[in-house]
């Protein structure tokens, strides 16, 4: 080996030892930035991994679900199943009687109460007619309250919940009946309206998706990039 071409391979050396360097620095950036995000969305939100639920006696009443009289499966899918849920909580509280104290009383418990209920209907018809002792979901609002992320030192008029809507949270609580439970919506659940029904399922599935994309589309290109670059490409800048 010549001395000219022994000084070549040292200086290629050299740069491959750089080349890896950087690699690795490049790498090891982005995993702290990724570790600093992600303890990040962790400490702030680690409080959506758990959600509460209120344990109500709920009564499949055939009257409710087979409000118009048609026993068909049109009839079943369609039913007003969140009645059945205001019905059951409202047995927690008869006192309740007045129109504006009931629809608040009512705003504590989901809409996605109802479509749960539903689901057990068409999962299982012979419901209808039985009573069962279920943990439903609450509102958004109500959830906040239970995990102490409701600031009750404001007024009455600045908060999601008033002093009525609170004081039936607190006998809930004092019943047993309201309890925090891992949310497993939060990773089964998609897009939605009501902040309590949302989930990462859709996120997730378009990240995968993307990142497929990328990766087909950014692997035979980095392979034959490197391919020409090392075997074809000009020496020169």
């Amino acid at each position: 080996m010549t001395d000219t071409e022994r000084r070549f391979l040292q200086k290629r050396h050299r740069a491959e030892r750089r080349f890896r360097v950087y690699g690795v620095a490049a790498i090891s950036v982005a995993l702290a930035m990724l570790a600093t995000i992600l303890i990040s969305l962790i400490a702030m939100g680690h409080s959506a991994f758990r959600q509460a639920e209120i344990e109500l006696l709920v009564r499949f009443d055939a009257d409710v679900i087979y409000a118009d009289g048609e026993r068909t499966p049109q009839a079943l899918y369609g039913a007003d199943y969140q009645k059945l849920a205001r019905n059951a909580l409202r047995e927690v509280f008869p006192e309740v009687s007045k129109r504006r104290d009931k629809k608040k009383l009512y705003k504590l418990l989901s809409p996605g109460a109802g479509f749960e209920l539903r689901d057990l209907v068409l999962a299982d018809p012979g419901l209808v007619g039985q009573t069962r002792r279920l943990a439903l979901l609450v509102s958004d609002d109500t959830d906040l309250y239970v995990k102490g992320q409701v600031d009750i030192t404001l007024a009455e008029g600045e908060r999601q919940l008033d002093d009525a809507q609170i004081g039936w949270i607190d006998e809930l609580v004092k019943k047993g009946r309201v309890e925090l439970r891992f949310n497993s919506r939060f990773f089964t659940g998609g897009d939605s309206r009501e902040p309590e029904m949302a989930g990462i399922l859709g996120a997730v599935k378009g990240s995968f998706y993307t990142l497929l994309v990328c990766f087909l589309l950014a692997f035979p290109i980095g392979v034959l990039s490197s391919i020409y670059l090392e075997a074809f490409a000009p020496r020169n800048r």
